[in-house]
């Protein structure tokens, strides 16, 4: 008979998380200070003093929201060493953790175990039956029923793929989380991001292979009768169609929308965005090189050149796409509210200055922010990024911007259109645009840690502001 091995391995929690569920030979629960205090290996003794000299007593640490506890149990054949336990459960391991990082959002890893202690036992035990996953006041517990029973009922390669899926969720929060505040691994996180839309879309990717095709033999018959008839031009339009011989990834994710009922302008803007970041960055981009830079300052040269990109929206959308795979409703907020957040996609932009609705709706209307709202501050973001031009800029803030009186929140609304406005050819403009930013800088009224970075920001995006540098040099002048 063979031998069965015990490990048992303690993680101290950094957050308010509550779990007790099992997954094959393991039980995963938490467990409070006092209860860890129960099941902890005695400390060795030492001696209050060696040689004559005294020795410190070890301060034993504490943990305000508890420990992990992780109990696998595994078989062994006669000739195996209890050491090769480790082995044996660190599939399992990594999958567990993948388990609780999709639906929470919490990473662990092996080399977070602060404690292991191992055994024999004469056999296998039984564990209870629960399903309690927690982190705060967010409950999971109804989401890992529904996981752990679609790994359950799915064929080995489905199963394969899911865990792979986590391991990618896994190790993209992972290296998010190294890279708060620096920037380090962000362009590493983007691409698993990313590489989950990618493996998710090809498991629907069949249809539109076939579509293809399809549409390839369409057209092969239409060029024999376009030759035959001498319609040169008709001939040239299909020998361009048909230079189209696989789907694209942008295809093969928007059909993947489609299929989850996530598709919508700004949805496939953002799928458009990544989907070039992780080119630029997985074929690596000659010109990374920055001769500016504004806080925070990243360790490294950047492949994203957009300060203002936000990794959540393809992390959402990643989440939200593998929720909808697995039949889970995790990380469907957090993609509501992003999208709430998220601008207009430019070619809204475009429509609303070339329509000119800036004429058409209310002062009020411009300046509330709603989900799909264009306001000043879009507009600015924009002129910013060079996707509109100064004159768009102009001829759409011109009148909001003569109208309204100066308030703090029209202030924050207006500032950065009103700084590359003070430089407009319009003189009542520009007149308005400097009272404003004299207003905002004399009451705080801005997003900037001071009135002055956003010169910088400005700078940043190879924008001159010269009013804007005046007024910041006579009031560094005037404050010596």
């Amino acid at each position: 008979m063979n031998k069965i091995g015990y490990s048992r391995r303690l993680y101290y929690l950094k957050c308010n998380l509550k779990m007790d569920f099992s997954y094959e030979t393991s039980r995963i629960y938490t467990v409070s200070q006092k209860q860890y205090n129960k099941i902890k290996i005695p400390e060795i003794d030492l001696p209050e003093n060696l040689y004559d000299v005294d020795l410190p007593k070890m301060k034993e640490e504490e943990a305000e929201f508890g420990y992990l506890v992780i109990d696998s149990f595994f078989e062994l054949e006669k000739y195996d060493s209890l050491g090769e336990g480790s082995a044996k459960i660190q599939p399992a391991l990594l999958v567990i953790y993948g388990i609780i990082a999709f639906l929470t959002g919490v990473v662990f890893n092996s080399y977070q175990s602060f404690s292991q202690q191992s055994g024999l036992l004469s056999d296998l035990p039984i564990f209870p039956s629960k399903n309690i996953l927690k982190k705060g006041e967010e409950k999971f517990s109804d989401d890992l029923k529904i996981l752990l029973l679609t790994i359950a009922g799915s064929t080995k390669e489905k199963q394969v793929l899911i865990f792979s899926l986590f391991e990618r969720w896994r190790k993209a929060l992972y290296l998010e989380q190294k890279s708060k505040d620096s920037g380090r691994f962000n362009d590493e996180a983007i691409l698993a991001y990313v590489h989950i839309l990618e493996v998710l879309s090809d498991e629907y990717k069949a249809d539109l292979v076939k579509a293809l095709r399809d549409k390839r033999l369409q057209l092969k018959n239409d060029l024999i009768l376009a030759v035959q008839k001498n319609e040169l031009g008709t001939v040239d339009n299909i020998l361009s169609a048909l230079s189209v011989e696989y789907v694209t990834l942008r295809d093969k994710i928007f059909h993947l929308l489609d299929k989850f009922d996530l598709s919508d302008e700004k949805t496939k803007a953002i799928v458009v965005r990544f989907i070039k970041h992780r080119n630029d960055i997985a074929h690596g981009k000659r010109d990374i090189y920055q001769s500016k830079m504004i806080f925070p300052l990243i360790p490294f040269f950047s492949l994203i050149k957009d300060v203002d990109e936000r990794i959540d929206a393809v992390k959402f959308l990643a989440g939200v796409c593998l929720s909808k795979y697995l039949g889970t409703t995790v990380w469907y907020d957090d993609w509501d509210f992003l999208l709430m957040t998220e601008f207009a996609p430019i070619s809204e932009i475009k429509d609303f200055i070339k329509n000119e609705e800036f004429n058409t709706i209310s002062d009020e209307e411009f300046l509330s922010v709603t989900e799909d709202c264009i306001t000043p501050t879009t507009l600015s973001y924009y002129y910013l990024k060079k996707k509109i031009r100064f004159s768009d800029l102009e001829r759409s803030l011109q009148k909001i911007i003569l109208s309204s009186p100066i308030s703090k929140n029209f202030c924050n609304e207006i500032l950065d259109a009103a700084i590359a406005l003070s430089d407009s050819a319009i003189k009542p403009l520009a007149a308005k645009c400097q009272e404003i930013i004299k207003e905002a800088s004399a009451n705080y009224w801005h997003r900037y840690s001071n009135i002055r970075d956003a010169i910088k920001y400005f700078e940043f995006h190879e924008i001159e502001v010269n009013w804007f540098r005046g007024f910041l040099i006579d009031r560094a002048s005037r404050n010596i």
